[in-house]
């Protein structure tokens, strides 16, 4: 499949990626949709999907933080505003809700849901990673 798709979709490649992107779009769609497969018995792979068992929602439910969490929503920079600093987060987070919870002194813990991501210090003014539970 993979020497298929370089072939079929990338040599020559196209001069920009829109159009790289058409390119290997019309790819898929054929590969999934029309040709058969000697694997799947001269199957289409379109005939094999079946839908998932565990319906999604169409948007994930907003995080609800008790409330001795400090909730911030990360800018479109990756950062979040912490007393008075613009600290860098992580560009994956842009929208979503993190919060702190002081666990000593000037030391905060970072969540996003239950996921403890990182320790900023603030003595030291920097992010450390979670210590190993």
């Amino acid at each position: 499949m993979h020497l298929t798709l370089k072939r079929e979709a990338t040599q020559p490649p196209e001069p920009n990626m829109r159009a790289q992107q058409r390119r290997f779009d019309m790819f898929v769609e054929e590969f999934n949709n029309v040709r058969p497969h000697q694997a799947l018995g001269q199957e289409r792979p379109v005939s094999r999907v079946e839908p998932y068992r565990r319906p999604y929602p169409p948007r994930m439910p907003p995080i609800d933080y008790p409330m001795s969490f400090q909730v911030r929503i990360v800018r479109p920079n990756g950062q979040i505003k912490w007393k008075g600093d613009r600290l860098f987060v992580s560009n994956v987070l842009r929208g979503e809700a993190v919060a702190m919870l002081e666990v000593d002194n000037d030391q905060w813990h970072l969540y996003f849901g239950t996921v403890h991501l990182a320790t900023w210090d603030g003595r030291k003014r920097r992010f450390e990673s979670p210590s190993p539970q």
